[in-house]
């Protein structure tokens, strides 16, 4: 990768356990500004949403890592908002790329085109006695890869084009659209932030199928997600609230 070109301060490993790690144990040694990334061409212990692994192909795809001072930003209750911030800026980032009609969010924090995952995100927070101080958003993203473990359940840019994709120039408008989506969070531009993330939510108002932790499957209608990202499903006559470590929705 031509990594001069990019316009951000940032840190190039060939190849590392875990970007999202190696981001939070840089933290005791320096104090970044925000938008720092850590970049990687090779994850060996990558980790997505419920502890899963994160396979990527080397020197083929995003595997990165930036870091965010959240220290007096706002409010302990709406953690939640930083996986609101990290995928509306994987969305915008992608919708330079391909139609954004075709472009879903995955609650919580997955990204979708024709059902098939492309990115993820996985956000680790670094707390000082009860506050926030740094959090770190790791993203991945599919770009020119063409082979998966579970083709039905992937895609990329690669397969989506047909031709490969400048990964510095996406990684420059990833950056570049997350600074864009912090700078709404200390605005205080929070309502906004959740109205553009349900916008884009997979599912919604439609009728999906989600697992819950003990294994049932259930139907229900996607209704909306909440500041404290609970995703309120409408079942039977009946609206409940699920928070992601209590069910997650099944791709079909």
């Amino acid at each position: 990768m031509e990594l001069q070109k990019l316009k951000f301060k940032h840190q190039f490993l060939q190849q590392v356990d875990s970007t999202n790690r190696y981001a939070i144990e840089l933290l005791s040694n320096i104090n970044p500004n925000d938008g720092f990334c850590v970049i990687s061409d090779f994850q060996t212990e990558g980790k997505g949403q419920y502890g899963r692994s994160w396979q990527s192909e080397s020197g083929k795809n995003i595997l990165s890592s930036f870091i965010f001072n959240t220290k007096d930003k706002f409010s302990s209750i709406d953690h939640f908002v930083l996986n609101v911030i990290g995928s509306i800026a994987v969305y915008e980032t992608l919708s330079n790329f391909i139609p954004s009609e075709e472009i879903k969010i995955k609650w919580p924090n997955d990204i979708l085109i024709h059902s098939k995952k492309i990115a993820g995100i996985l956000i680790q927070n670094i707390f000082r006695g009860h506050e926030l101080i740094w959090t770190v958003i790791g993203i991945g993203i599919n770009v020119n890869q063409n082979h998966f473990e579970n083709e039905h359940k992937a895609t990329s840019l690669f397969q989506l084009l047909s031709k490969e994709s400048d990964r510095i120039d996406l990684l420059q408008i990833l950056h570049d659209q997350l600074m864009i989506q912090f700078e709404k969070l200390i605005q205080g531009k929070v309502p906004l932030l959740y109205e553009l993330y349900n916008e884009k939510l997979f599912g919604l108002h439609q009728i999906c199928n989600l697992q819950k932790a003990n294994d049932e499957i259930i139907q229900g209608k996607i209704r909306s997600v909440d500041k404290y990202g609970m995703l309120s499903v409408e079942i039977g006559n009946k609206v409940q609230a699920f928070d992601f470590s209590s069910a997650r929705i099944i791709l079909t």
